[in-house]
C-alpha cells in the first residue's frame, strides 16, 4: 500500500536490514473498495435508552451514522496521508528476533508455545528516593538468551524517527497503545525534539529528546508476525532492535506509553534493563500489592486502607479517593473478565475481554466492515461519563458535531490538526483547559490506521498481551528497579476510577508522580501541552539527579 525509497545504510546495515525511508501511499483501488463497503453498510436496530445510558450497550447509532455519512461525503484520506507524511518522518527496517534455546515457537493455532528459558544477569543497584518506599530489589533478573538461531521470521518494522538538534537530547522510545497507532504522538513530537517550540518552567524545562515511535508488529505498516504467541516480550525485543539499529541502545534510552503502551514499557524494563533507563506513563493500570511478592508495599497499602488515608503519616502516598472507588476496581485477582476488572473499569474490561478472547471470530466482521471497525474505535476511544451535558443533536460526550452539522466550513478537515498551544504557564493550562473535543476527521484518521493493515493481527496481539500482563503472570509483575514516573489525569466528568497510583511501588521504583486536574484518556492527543511538560520534568529531573545516565555522557 505504500511506497519506499532506496535503502539507506545505518551503522553498517545493508540490504533489507538497512533503515529505509518510508512514505504512506494507499492505493486508489483500496480507497474505492472502502467507499463501496461504506455505501453497503447495514446498521442494526437499537434500544431507545435515556440520554445518560445511551452508551451502555456500545456505540449509539446516533453517533455512528453521521460519521459514516461524513466518511463517504467529506473525509479526504489523501490530505491526511500527506499531513502525516510531512509531520512524521517514517522509516522501515527488518529485525530478526531470536528466541531462547528451549523456546518452542508454534506457527499453527492448534498448539501453545512453551515458555522461554532465560539466562540471568545482574541489574544495576537501586538508588532510594525520598518518595519511594524502600523495596528489596532482586539481585538477578531474567534477560533473553540470544545464543540460539532465530525461529522467528524476519519482520519489517515501521517507525517514526525524529532527531533533536540539541546536544544533550535523550533518546525517547514512545510506545503507542490500542486502538491507536504511530500517529498518537503527532501533536507532541515537535515540542519534544525542540524545547523552544513549547517553553516551560522548572526542572527539565529545556530537556530535548530524539523521538522514536515504532508501530507494533501487525499495526500500521509493520509486518504482522505469523507466530502464535507474539506478545509483549516479542514486541519489546523488536522495539529494542529498532533502537539498536538507530544507534541508541548502547547509550541507553527512556520509554513512555500509556494503556497497552505501558505494558510494552514494562516488558522493555524487564527484558532489557541495561538499556531501558526509565519509564513514564499516564493513568497506569496496576495490580494490588501481594504479600508474597512485596510484603512492605502490601503492608503500607493495608495500613492506608484501614485508616482511609486520613492520617498523613500513615497514608504512604495514598489518597482518600483511592478508598472510595467502586469495589469493582479493587476486586481480588481472577481470571479472564474478573482479572481484567481489577485493572480496568467495568466498561474497559468488557471491551478488552470481547476483543481479546476470540480475535479470529471478531476479525471476520471487522476486516470486512469499515463501519463496524469505526464503531469499535469510537467505543474504545471515548471516555464514558454520565455527567457531561449534551444537546439533542450531540449524542457523544467527547465528539464535536461541528463538522457533521456543517456549522463551519467543511474544508476545515484539510487543515492541519491542532498542535499544542503555548500556555502562559502550566498552572493556567490546568485551570483554564477544557475537556478535549475530538473532530470527526481525527476519529476517522485513527480508524483508517486500523483499517488499512486490517485489525486481525492487532486483535491477536491484544489477546497475547492480555495473557502476558495478567495479574498471575509469573514474571511480568515482579519488581523492577527501573525508575518510573506517572502523570495522572482525571476522567471526563471529574471522576477518578483508576487503580491507586501507589500500587506501582510493589512492582516499580516510583520516582516521580504528578496529579493533574485536567481530564484525558489519550494525553498525547488530548492534553499534549501538559504531557510534553511532564516528560521534560520527569526525565530531565531524573537526569539531573543521576537516575538517568546515558553511557555516552559518562564517557565524556
Amino acid at each position: 500500500m505504500a511506497q519506499m525509497a532506496i535503502n539507506v545504510a545505518v551503522d553498517g546495515a545493508v540490504g533489507e536490514d538497512a533503515v529505509q525511508p518510508y512514505g504512506m501511499h494507499v492505493s486508489s483501488r483500496y480507497l474505492d473498495l472502502t467507499k463501496r463497503k461504506l455505501e453497503l453498510t447495514r446498521l442494526p436496530r437499537e434500544l431507545q435508552l435515556p440520554e445518560k445510558r445511551r452508551w451502555d450497550y456500545g456505540t449509539p447509532k446516533a453517533v455512528l451514522e453521521p460519521l459514516i455519512d461524513f466518511w463517504l461525503e467529506h473525509y479526504d484520506w489523501r490530505t491526511q496521508e500527506t499531513l502525516f507524511n510531512n509531520a512524521l518522518p517514517q522509516f522501515r527496517t527488518t529485525v530478526h528476533l531470536t528466541p531462547s534455546k528451549s523456546e518452542d515457537v508454534v506457527h499453527t493455532s492448534d498448539a501453545t508455545p512453551t515458555q522461554a528459558t532465560f539466562s540471568e544477569s545482574t541489574l544495576p543497584q537501586q538508588i532510594n528516593s525520598p518518595i519511594t518506599p524502600t523495596h528489596p530489589a532482586p539481585t538477578t533478573f531474567p534477560t533473553i538468551d540470544s545464543s540460539s538461531s532465530s525461529a522467528h521470521p524476519p519482520l519489517r518494522v515501521h517507525f517514526v524517527h525524529k532527531r533533536s538538534k540539541h546536544r544533550k537530547a535523550i533518546p525517547l522510545l514512545f510506545c503507542h497503545s490500542w486502538p491507536s497507532s504511530f500517529v498518537e504522538p503527532y501533536k507532541i513530537i515537535d515540542a519534544l525534539t525542540d524545547p523552544v517550540s513549547l517553553p516551560s518552567y522548572g526542572t527539565g524545562a529545556q530537556q530535548a529528546f530524539h523521538v522514536v515511535v515504532p508501530s507494533i508488529p501487525g499495526f500500521g505498516f509493520s509486518d504482522a508476525s505469523p507466530v502464535e504467541g507474539f506478545g509483549l516480550r516479542e514486541t519489546a525485543n523488536a522495539f529494542h532492535e529498532v533502537m539498536a539499529r538507530l544507534g541508541y541502545a548502547d547509550s541507553g534510552y527512556v520509554v513512555c506509553g500509556s494503556g497497552w503502551g505501558f505494558a510494552i514499557c514494562r516488558a522493555l524494563a524487564i527484558y532489557h534493563p541495561q538499556h531501558c533507563l526509565a519509564i513514564h506513563t499516564t493513568n497506569p493500570s496496576l495490580v494490588a500489592p501481594a504479600f508474597k511478592k512485596s510484603p512492605m508495599a502490601w503492608l503500607k497499602y493495608h495500613v492506608a486502607r484501614v485508616t482511609r488515608a486520613r492520617l498523613s503519616f500513615l497514608s504512604f502516598g495514598y489518597l482518600r479517593s483511592d478508598f472510595t472507588q467502586p469495589e469493582a476496581t479493587k476486586a481480588k485477582p481472577e481470571r479472564d473478565l474478573g482479572m481484567l476488572k481489577e485493572r480496568f473499569d467495568s466498561s474497559e474490561a468488557t471491551l478488552a475481554s470481547q476483543y481479546s478472547q476470540r480475535p479470529q471470530t471478531v476479525s471476520y466482521s471487522l476486516c470486512d466492515s469499515p463501519a463496524g471497525l469505526l464503531s469499535c474505535v469510537l467505543d474504545a476511544v471515548h471516555s464514558r461519563s454520565s455527567s457531561t451535558p449534551q444537546s439533542s443533536q450531540q449524542r457523544s460526550p467527547f465528539l464535536s458535531p461541528a463538522e457533521l452539522l456543517g456549522d463551519r466550513d467543511i474544508e476545515m478537515q484539510v487543515q492541519e490538526m491542532p498542535r499544542p498551544e503555548i500556555p502562559m504557564s502550566p498552572r493556567e493550562s490546568e485551570t483554564n483547559g477544557r475537556d478535549y473535543t475530538w473532530t470527526p476527521t481525527e476519529i476517522l484518521s485513527w480508524t483508517m490506521m486500523q483499517w488499512l493493515p486490517g485489525p486481525e493481527a492487532g486483535l491477536r496481539w491484544l489477546k497475547q498481551a492480555t495473557l502476558d500482563s495478567a495479574a498471575d503472570h509469573p514474571s511480568f509483575w515482579q519488581y523492577s528497579p527501573v525508575p518510573l514516573g506517572i502523570s495522572h489525569f482525571r476522567r471526563r466528568g471529574g471522576t477518578d476510577e483508576d487503580s491507586p497510583l501507589m500500587w506501582a511501588t510493589s512492582s516499580h521504583r516510583l520516582e516521580w508522580l504528578k496529579r493533574h486536574r485536567r481530564s484525558a484518556r489519550w494525553p498525547a492527543w488530548e492534553t499534549p501541552d501538559l504531557l510534553v511538560l511532564d516528560l521534560r520534568e520527569c526525565f530531565g529531573g531524573m537526569a539531573e539527579r543521576g537516575l538517568v545516565r546515558l553511557r555516552r555522557d559518562e564517557e565524556e
